[in-house]
């Protein structure tokens, strides 16, 4: 298998610990020499991408820019980047090289808020994705002119939206490439290629995804935002004692799982993983309430922003097939923005336990109403005691959850509307939930082991679910 080429250009245009604002603005993969940018007027604040993180933010008259020529225009190339529009008022260009390209919001009224990718002169033909562009939302964009083919193409969140034929190229700009010009909004993870793009660079090789090395699994790349895999997870028998209860956060985010009383930490194959099972240890007559939730400094916080896109997996070791559970759920204010684990359903007129995402769709306690993205086998003998991943994947472009079980694809179901934000911990091991006008309490716990929880903001692809 062929390894498709990286970037020649990349700059995060984010920062979070341990990335500051000066790392944002470098080159990441400087293929053919560092090319920095210099900002003008850009500030970075939180533009609600990722929880403790500041996107580069543009104010209409601001910018970022190279100090001369990234690609040369004459041969192939692509762009890509995620943006976040203020509003949709006019044109508004994301990334542009001198007067060679430009990827940018043609914002010419209601019925035409659309993100295209034009070559040469704003008037020469290009390809656009009509009323794609949605202000408030993160929306992946990327453009690529083809000199072999002839022709113009723009992505918009990995779907190619339209191709059109390319102009005559008879001169290589030497223009400096710019992120931003009249842009009201923000932008991150700007990538420049040397080559076309073709649809396998956002999908990644579906064929055969176990096999695919890192670069052939596709250019939207998830941030990872939590990982907790218990090995210096320390257990629970009192939460007053100082450095118990408590497993430490793998990334630079510094979000601790922190454990209710009666969690404790078994050993496996792996490693060490949760054991949840609502037992006080050496006494089974009293009754704990266990779960794990995500704080920093002792104070619960989210770790997710569940109204963009995200992917969560989670190792499980199912102690009973005949109990509804769950394994993670971010926390609302009256529910969980979703319920990741065991439920009771029926298909082809087989009722049983089976792995399943719930998802209500609004956060209160009257009036909503659930999807339910199913998994079509029902648990059995076989499966208790058994471990699986469970990975919940989200595209909040196309409001699409799929549910994965060890690695492939089970089910997928369109949201109704767009998944809303949970502003409240991660919860491990057990749930949020409030009835019809009462109050909210935990609910369904997971009874068996947990382990593995990852957290990322952004839709893996199948090539990247199956490889985790």
């Amino acid at each position: 298998m062929a390894t498709v080429s990286g970037p020649v250009a990349r700059w995060g245009l984010e920062s979070y610990p341990g990335v500051s604002t000066a790392d944002a603005l470098a080159d990441q993969q400087p293929t053919g020499g560092s090319t920095p940018l210099t900002a003008n007027g850009v500030t970075f604040t939180d533009k609600q991408r990722i929880v403790g993180a500041n996107a580069a933010t543009l104010d209409g008259s601001s910018d970022l820019a190279t100090s001369g020529p990234v690609v040369d225009t004459t041969r192939s190339y692509g762009v890509a980047a995620w943006v976040r529009l203020d509003n949709t008022t006019g044109s508004q260009s994301i990334v542009a090289q001198g007067g060679a390209f430009q990827l940018r919001l043609h914002g010419a009224g209601a019925a035409d808020r659309s993100f295209c990718f034009v070559v040469g002169s704003p008037e020469a033909p290009s390809a656009c994705g009509v009323n794609t562009a949605v202000v408030g939302r993160w929306t992946h964009v990327a453009g690529a002119f083809d000199a072999a083919e002839k022709k113009v193409r723009v992505w918009v969140d990995g779907v190619l939206k339209q191709e059109s034929p390319a102009p005559e190229v008879s001169a290589a700009s030497d223009g400096v490439l710019r992120i931003g010009d009249r842009l009201a909004g923000a932008v991150a993870d700007v990538q420049v290629f040397d080559r076309a793009l073709v649809s396998e660079d956002f999908t990644g090789d579906v064929t055969d995804p176990a096999d695919a090395v890192e670069a052939e699994r596709g250019i939207l790349h998830p941030v990872e935002v939590a990982r907790w895999t218990f090995e210096d997870a320390v257990e629970c028998y009192d939460p007053t004692i100082a450095d118990t209860c408590q497993e430490p956060d793998g990334t630079q985010f510094g979000r601790q799982l922190t454990f209710t009383k009666g969690v404790t930490i078994g050993n496996g194959p792996t490693g060490g993983f949760g054991v949840f099972d609502d037992d006080f240890p050496d006494d089974s007559s009293i009754t704990t309430r266990e779960y794990g939730r995500s704080q920093r400094n002792a104070v619960d916080t989210p770790v997710l922003r569940t109204d963009q896109s995200f992917t969560v997996t989670v190792a499980v070791h199912v102690d009973s097939v005949n109990t509804t559970m769950t394994a993670v759920a971010p926390k609302g204010a009256k529910q969980s923005a979703f319920y990741l684990g065991t439920r009771l359903s029926t298909v082809d007129s087989v009722a049983g336990q089976r792995f399943e995402i719930m998802v209500p769709s609004v956060d209160a306690d009257t009036g909503e109403t659930y999807t339910h993205v199913i998994a079509p086998e029902a648990l059995g003998a076989d499966d208790a005691g058994a471990w699986h991943q469970l990975t919940v994947v989200y595209d909040a472009g196309s409001r699409t959850m799929k549910l994965y079980v060890n690695g492939a694809l089970k089910n997928s179901a369109v949201l109704a509307t767009g998944l809303w934000n949970a502003t409240g911990p991660m919860i491990v091991g057990n749930s949020w939930y409030t009835g019809d006008n009462g109050a909210g309490h935990f609910t369904d716990s997971w009874f068996g082991g947990i382990d593995d929880v990852q957290v990322y903001q952004g839709a893996m692809t199948d090539a990247q679910v199956a490889a985790l």
